[in-house]
């Protein structure tokens, strides 16, 4: 029985079997007949694709073949343009070459002038011409017309404010370190006055100062005048020096401080002084008194006087007239002993 059970079912599944294995070779060729239907495909993509390329390389065979004639060309026109650009930059050169020292020249007076501008008065005034001069004096790159005509201005504005006086308000430092602004008078390039008064111009700084202390009042009477003046000529006292002699003459010691230097010992001499003047002016005095009686006894000789030596001689001599010449010389040179010491 279980031997017929096993034939049975062998049979059945061999005829399963056979089903399932024509399902599957019916699939392999389905699936082999689209695979070479898909590999045709890609073939036939291949082909065009290569014909494409072929087509791509010879339109870039014949772009390049293109360029480099263009190429050819344009390195002939640089070597060309390269020559002329040679010729040129020689007539650049050439004709540069008046400027170029035109340029040095206009460096070099510009440091100059910076360098006199700033010990100038004028400055005070105009104060921007000297970074003007300094742009000038630094520059690396050829000076144009309208730099040259300001270089040109500010040369002829130094020489014309040189010869004149003028007045402006400017920040004045006083000497107890207060800054104002003051109306202020410059005489040309020696002289800077204030309300009567004179200031120093600080070169570093471009800046006025008064005086520590002002020179002596000859000097300070002068600037008064000159301020106060209405008249086109005044007497004042300048300094060529830019301010070295006025600091000279602030340094310079009054009388009073003098005195005060000389301490104890020079009140003494002083004091000495006054008396020997004072002696002096006497004698002088008594001098000139005797004198003018002796003058006028000499015209009135027979008629002497005693209020003066000479009368009182000839008082003696008249006394003695009579005497002998012994006694007569003896009493005159007695006479004129009294009357020397006195004289």
């Amino acid at each position: 029985m279980k031997i017929i059970c096993a034939l049975i079912l062998l049979c059945s599944s061999s005829v399963l079997l056979a089903d399932t294995f024509d399902s599957l070779l019916e699939s392999v060729k389905r699936q082999t007949r689209q695979e070479l239907i898909q590999e045709d495909e890609r073939v036939k993509k291949f082909v065009r694709e290569k014909n494409n390329q072929q087509k791509l390389l010879k339109g870039a065979q014949a772009e390049l073949a293109t360029l480099k004639k263009q190429s050819k060309k344009l390195n002939g026109e640089i070597d060309a343009n390269d020559k002329k650009l040679v010729k040129a930059e020689l007539q650049l050169k050439r004709k540069t070459g008046d400027l170029g020292e035109l340029f040095g020249v206009v460096r070099q007076v510009s440091g100059e002038l910076s360098a006199d501008f700033k010990r100038s008065m004028v400055s005070l005034q105009y104060p921007n011409r000297i970074g003007t001069l300094n742009k000038l004096s630094q520059s690396r790159t050829l000076p144009d017309v309208d730099a040259l005509e300001r270089l040109w201005f500010l040369m002829l504005q130094e020489m014309g404010e040189t010869g004149k006086t003028r007045n402006f308000i400017t920040e004045v430092v006083k000497t107890n370190g207060n800054v104002d602004k003051l109306p202020v008078t410059r005489v040309g390039n020696y002289a800077l006055l204030s309300n009567g008064q004179y200031l120093r111009h600080a070169q570093e700084t471009n800046a006025v100062h008064f005086l520590q202390r002002q020179p002596s009042a000859r000097y300070t009477n002068t600037a008064q005048n000159f301020d106060s003046s209405n008249q086109t000529m005044a007497v004042l006292a300048i300094d060529p020096t830019f301010g070295q002699l006025f600091d000279l003459l602030t340094l310079k010691p009054t009388l009073t401080e003098r005195i005060s230097q000389g301490g104890v010992i020079g009140y003494i001499i002083i004091i000495l002084g006054g008396l020997g003047l004072l002696i002096g002016l006497v004698r002088y005095a008594y001098l000139s008194i005797v004198s003018s009686k002796i003058s006028r006894q000499i015209k009135q000789i027979s008629t002497p006087n005693n209020n003066n030596p000479l009368g009182r001689i000839v008082l003696v001599y008249q006394n003695y007239e009579s005497k002998p010449l012994n006694e007569r010389e003896l009493a005159l040179e007695e006479a004129m002993i009294k009357e020397v010491p006195a004289i």
